[in-house]
């Protein structure tokens, strides 16, 4: 069940922006907007956006193989003007080989196949894409990375990673995507295909749901809420309560205080658990 989703149904118009050229759709009765690809406002007059200051170039991004994009390139619709979350490479995880300057092999020149998180439909998009529309439900999604370097307290949906730098702070609101990389703070809920990776000390109030999770040497960890991960390892310290189908992993530093449900438990030698332990049938 997801964690939240957006109302239903297709904008009526289509506003082409006067200033970068980016397309987006918007109510029929829509009388002003931002622009998602440059964030400048639009007056619309008979569904036709105006420009209200002489046009200017737009900042330059990079896209996640660190390949140079085309200038502007549309920021997520998650942006407001009076904040820039720019797209960025994710920074490599240690079982990630390839790097910002070498992308996977499987995802350069060739068409992507996802699912709409809010009919489950699956549709293609192409590699470059910014933006993807379901088809069938019309439901808007970002397919950018996004770093966070400031308070922000709105909810997140991408199919990019996530990163939340040290100067960082997400309140209790929820962020959906791949990957989740906290650095900084972090108290709402996760829900995250790929990773969860904490290298930053905290207390997550929210649920978390993650295929993986990592807490790194260094880390010290309070979840008021149980964990629900395939797969965990910890070498760090971490309070609280895990639900895992898979294994968990306590590394040399791990220092584990909680009740813990598993398939399979692995204290290599230093780590400490206290707690208990059920094994499912």
């Amino acid at each position: 069940m997801p964690l939240f989703s957006r109302p239903r149904g297709r904008p009526a118009l289509t506003l082409t922006c006067p200033y970068c050229g980016h397309a987006q759709k918007e109510s029929a009765h829509v009388l002003s907007t931002y622009c998602r690809g440059c964030s400048e406002h639009l007056k619309v007059v008979n569904g036709v956006p105006l420009a209200e200051r002489p046009k200017v170039a737009g900042p330059s991004f990079t896209d996640s193989s660190g390949s140079r994009a085309r200038e502007p390139r549309p920021v997520p619709p998650l942006e407001s003007p009076a904040v820039e979350l720019p797209a960025m490479p994710a920074p490599p995880r240690q079982d990630r080989p390839e790097t910002p300057e070498t992308p996977a092999p499987a995802l350069a020149g060739q068409m992507q196949e996802i699912q709409c998180s809010n009919c489950g439909h699956l549709h293609r998009v192409s590699p470059g894409a910014s933006t993807s529309y379901c088809p069938r439900c019309g439901e808007e999604e970002s397919l950018h990375d996004l770093r966070i370097n400031r308070a922000w307290n709105r909810p997140i949906r991408t199919r990019g990673d996530v990163v939340i730098t040290p100067n960082g702070a997400v309140g209790a609101v929820p962020v959906r995507c791949a990957n989740l990389f906290i650095e900084g703070v972090f108290a709402g809920d996760a829900e995250c295909r790929g990773d969860l990776v904490m290298r930053a000390s905290g207390c997550i109030t929210g649920r978390i749901c993650c295929r993986r999770l990592l807490i790194e040497e260094g880390a010290e960890v309070k979840f008021t809420n149980p964990v629900d991960a395939r797969e965990v390892r910890i070498d760090g310290r971490v309070r609280g309560e895990i639900i895992c189908p898979g294994r968990i992993v306590l590394e040399e530093h791990a220092r584990l205080h909680g009740d813990i449900r598993a398939r399979a438990l692995v204290v290599k030698t230093g780590a400490r658990h206290s707690g208990s332990v059920k094994v499912p049938a």
